[in-house]
């Protein structure tokens, strides 16, 4: 608070702020939109100054007003927060110090503290006094925020690294609509590499093989350890093991697990891929999958749409789905190769481990029975 000539007033000696209210509901009205990550703030008492008898604020007079915010970006959903406001450190240093409580005196410290810090689509609250008192970028705002929950984390228990979602400065992974800021700028800072970055991609295409091949060598290439994140579908587990160990062993990288999340977008049972995931992480490297993924995307772009997970293919392939291929020379060449390949991997793999990928929500031989079809119809239309 500030007066007309510029006098910085002082609380608790020249005002004091009389609390509000601050009630939420994940309820909202009707005729509202809902939003999963927001609730509906309520109808509440606002906030309010009061002048201090004695304090230098003449009763009367105009004063200037400033106070931290949390605004809502139309489209970009999040709001800020103040990583340089000491309620915010203060709130982060004791949550992070009740975590790593939990696990004192058991014997079994946590060697891992995921805080999250993904999908932060506004990065400073400029329109707040907090903020606005420094003229950093939303770069060294980013990095300083990473670097103060690492050191706090360390303070509490020096064994136990902090975790977090690569998709802040990860191009495969932020649409550059939502892209808030420049990710070379932040990899090229002072930024810890003592963070573990987790990568997430849930889909299931060879084209996103290819996307998760990407981020491990760019993570890793930048200096830091990764943990994989896995959606529920069980091709996307399975694409992820064959990823880490190639990671992990041709990149040499410190690799840290897969992680298995359900709330992926994809359709099916979200508990449906444990068993592939199981297969990913306990034994890695025993199945081949690049070519079945490969196969499974064309036999997809002739709209045969398939949850792998839950053998739901539409088997009958009809002339109207041969005749939606725009070019029938370009998919006829990627089938045979993807054939070719789902061939090798079957005779490499044996009957055993077919039969686990089967249990698991992945029929290589019953995919592989589909393509030679789909091959053939396109040959014969």
């Amino acid at each position: 608070m500030a007066s007309k000539n510029g006098t910085i007033y002082e609380e608790d000696v020249d005002y004091e702020v009389v609390d509000g209210e601050l009630e939420t509901s994940w309820h909202h009205p009707e005729g509202t939109v809902s939003s999963w990550s927001r609730p509906n703030v309520l109808d509440n008492e606002p906030w309010r100054i009061r002048r201090l008898e004695g304090g230098s604020i003449q009763d009367g007079e105009t004063v200037l007003v400033t106070y931290d915010t949390t605004r809502v970006v139309r489209g970009q959903g999040h709001g800020a927060y103040c990583p340089f406001s000491e309620y915010t450190r203060e709130i982060q240093s004791e949550s992070i110090a009740r975590m790593t409580r939990l696990m004192e005196g058991t014997g079994f410290e946590s060697k891992y503290l995921n805080l999250g810090l993904d999908e932060i689509w506004v990065l400073r609250g400029d329109d707040g006094r907090c903020c606005s008192q420094n003229d950093w970028s939303n770069e060294e705002t980013f990095v300083y925020e990473i670097n103060k929950i690492d050191s706090e984390i360390r303070e509490h228990s020096p064994n136990t690294r902090l975790m977090m979602w690569s998709d802040m400065f990860d191009p495969r992974q932020t649409p550059g609509w939502k892209s808030t800021m420049d990710y070379k700028a932040v990899l090229n800072s002072d930024l810890s590499r003592d963070v573990i970055m987790m990568p997430w991609l849930y889909y299931t295409s060879s084209e996103y093989q290819v996307s998760i091949d990407g981020s491990l060598r760019f993570l890793i290439g930048e200096g830091f350890s990764i943990a994989g994140t896995s959606g529920h579908e069980p091709l996307n587990n399975l694409l992820w093991g064959e990823s880490l160990m190639h990671a992990k062993y041709i990149l040499d990288g410190d690799v840290h697990g897969l992680l298995y999340t359900t709330w992926a977008f994809s359709e099916g049972d979200k508990m449906g891929g444990l068993p592939a995931f199981a297969q990913a992480t306990w034994s890695p490297g025993q199945m081949r999958m690049a070519g079945a993924a490969e196969l499974i995307e064309c036999l997809r772009q002739a709209g045969l749409h398939s949850n792998v997970g839950q053998h739901a293919w539409i088997e009958h392939i009809t002339s109207e789905n041969i005749g939606k291929l725009e070019d029938y020379g370009l998919i006829k060449q990627r089938l045979q190769i993807a054939l070719a390949q789902v061939e090798i991997d079957m005779a490499a793999m044996g009957d055993k481990r077919l039969d686990v990928l089967r249990r698991a929500g992945v029929d290589i031989p019953r995919i592989y029975e589909l393509g030679q079809r789909m091959l053939s119809n396109i040959e014969g239309h």
